[in-house]
Order: C-alpha cells, then sequence, then structure tokens
C-alpha cells in the first residue's frame, strides 16, 4: 500500500513538473511582432516647401504586448509621430511620417524610419517614404522660409505718432495696450519693439522679458536712429 501510494505520487510530481515546464516553454514562445499594411510609400510629385504626411498602420501580429524602445530617422528632415509606445497583441496604432521638402528641390530623396522594439528576430521594422520634389520657382517662398525668418514689429507710439509716419510692416500697439495684446502672441516669437528715442521701447521690453517673452527686444535709438540712416525710405505714413 505504502508503495503504491509513493509511486503515485512521484507521478503526480512528475505531471505537475511537466505541466510547469510546457507552459514556461509557451510563454518564452510568445512575442510579440509588428507588421504594417505598406512599408514604402511614393507620396508622387510635391513643391518644395510642402510638409507631406504620410500614415502608416502599425499592428501588433504577435501573442504579447510590444514595446516600441526607439525610433530612428534617416534625416533632420523626417520625424514620426505616434500616440503609444506600447501596443497589446492584435492592437494596432496609427504612425505619421512628415517628410519635410523644403531643400530637397529638383531632387527625388528616399527617407525612412527604424522602429526599434522588443522582439530582437524581427526589430526593427523598416518604413520609407520617396517623393519627386520640384524647386519652388523664384517668385515662391516656402512656409518653412517665412518661419524661420518671422518676427512681429511693434510700434509702441501713440496711435497719432504713428499714422503720422512709421516704420514699414509695423504694428501700432501703444504701450498702455501691449500687456493684454501680447497674451495672444507665442512666448517664443522675436518682438522687435520700438518709439521715437526707445527709451519707452527699452521699459516695455524689460516687462515683457519679466513675463517669460524671451526673445522681445527694443529697437536701439528708436524711430529717430532708424530715420538717421535710412532717411524716409523705409518709413510710412497713414494706418498701413
Amino acid at each position: 500500500m505504502t508503495k503504491r501510494t509513493t509511486l503515485g505520487s512521484v507521478f503526480s510530481l512528475v505531471g505537475m513538473v511537466c505541466v510547469l515546464l510546457s507552459a514556461m516553454a509557451s510563454q518564452s514562445l510568445a512575442a510579440p511582432e509588428l507588421r504594417v499594411d505598406k512599408s514604402h510609400r511614393d507620396i508622387g510629385t510635391v513643391k518644395e516647401g510642402i510638409k507631406a504626411h504620410v500614415k502608416f498602420e502599425l499592428t501588433n501580429v504577435g501573442d504579447s504586448e510590444a514595446v516600441l524602445a526607439k525610433i530612428e530617422t534617416s534625416a533632420a528632415c523626417t520625424a514620426a509621430d505616434i500616440p503609444t509606445r506600447k501596443l497589446a497583441a492584435g492592437e494596432s496604432v496609427e504612425l505619421d511620417f512628415i517628410f519635410e521638402t523644403l531643400g530637397y528641390g529638383d531632387r527625388t530623396p528616399t527617407r525612412s524610419i527604424k522602429i526599434g522594439y522588443n522582439n530582437d528576430a524581427k526589430s526593427p521594422l523598416e518604413l520609407s517614404v520617396t517623393g519627386n520634389i520640384l524647386a519652388a520657382k523664384p517668385h515662391e517662398a516656402p512656409a518653412g522660409e517665412l518661419s524661420y525668418n518671422f518676427y512681429l514689429l511693434v510700434d509702441v507710439r501713440s496711435e497719432k505718432a504713428y499714422k503720422k509716419e512709421h516704420i514699414i510692416g509695423a504694428v501700432n500697439v501703444p504701450g498702455k495696450e501691449l500687456e493684454d495684446w501680447i497674451k495672444k502672441v507665442p512666448k517664443h516669437m522675436l518682438i522687435y519693439l520700438y518709439s521715437d528715442t526707445g527709451e519707452k521701447s527699452d521699459e516695455a521690453a524689460q516687462k515683457l522679458r519679466e513675463k517669460k517673452y524671451s526673445q522681445c527686444k527694443s529697437l536701439v535709438g528708436g524711430l529717430q536712429e532708424w530715420k538717421s540712416r535710412h532717411g524716409d525710405e523705409l518709413t510710412i505714413s497713414g494706418k498701413h
């Protein structure tokens, strides 16, 4: 009786071990695998200066969670926007591939992105986009060029003084209205202020810098210094 009981216990223990090993083996074989509907896209012919967006749908067809650890782009003009870095088994997510065409006129570049994730055998997943970029014409300015050179020129004098004469392109925001008006302006923007001699615009620029408008500057010598250098060539009268 004792021998049968002992033998039964041994068989029971062996069975438990087999089940445990089987579960461990099954778990070790579980792995994520990313797939995409189409790994290469051609955006066709695009004018230089247009920022092209291409959508890719990534799906985890594996049987465990995919963790996107690293996303590498082939050039600074390429970027990828993805809302999550973790995908459960069977889950999908849309990746926005951003292709900046500025500087690539009359060329047919190919840009790629490598997505590294927690499957050494399948990682990285590689995506690419190509396109024929038409050069901007002499009379055309890409939005990126305007953004790079963009600034605000603000005349902080009275409306009467502004109508009499002001620097071409300046907007009139009298000093007392400036703090409320400036709330609509991004704090990283380059802003030039000027007054008649530069004294009032100096004070205004210092106050705005205290409010984190770090690129706000006052024109040294104000309108007087400007006119001493350029005369009436770059000033205008009226509301425009």
